[in-house]
């Protein structure tokens, strides 16, 4: 599905891939932006969930947003460890996430996009890669646990007032 429409200003949250334990175990999924800022945020809108459910059935297919090279600002980003987030227009392509609260990231980054965290909240990678792509955090803190999976980060980058720490766990 490619959204075109930058007006979108629904409430709710966006969900790619799955939406629960029962989802059906059918083809991934693939949302591509057509226009910068087609997804809702602000107050009172809801986040990004990609493949939410993805940590329970490990034989759910894996759902991916391609920014297609264009900017997007959502509230919040969640998602399961199936999830990709890519730019088919490489080396361009941002998701601003977390204005203010948490995230937590589970996913691959790939294709030269770039994921910028903003506002004072955690931004969670337990197990999250990054084949080839940015994580940049303007502000808040990374909570990199992903050393107890044997993944790798490839480039984070802190800006401004953004913390990074690890914790470990067994």
């Amino acid at each position: 599905m490619i959204l075109n429409n930058s007006g979108n200003d629904y409430s709710g949250g966006t969900v790619v891939g799955t939406n629960g334990l029962g989802a059906s175990l059918g083809m991934g999924s693939l949302l591509r932006l057509g226009q910068d800022e087609v997804l809702p945020h602000g107050v009172g809108k809801g986040g990004l969930s990609i493949n939410p459910w993805a940590g329970y059935n490990d034989k759910l297919p894996t759902a991916t947003l391609d920014l297609n090279g264009k900017s997007e600002t959502v509230n919040t980003l969640s998602s399961g460890p199936k999830a990709v987030i890519t730019s088919s227009v490489a080396g361009q392509g941002t998701l601003i996430v977390g204005l203010d609260e948490d995230c937590d990231w589970r996913g691959v980054l790939k294709g030269g996009a770039t994921i910028e965290k903003q506002g004072s909240g955690t931004f969670s990678a337990i197990g999250a890669r990054i084949e080839d792509g940015t994580l940049w955090l303007k502000d808040g803190t990374l909570d990199r646990r992903a050393e107890r999976d044997g993944r790798r980060y490839g480039r984070v980058r802190w800006r401004e007032h953004a913390t990074g720490q690890t914790f470990r766990t067994r």
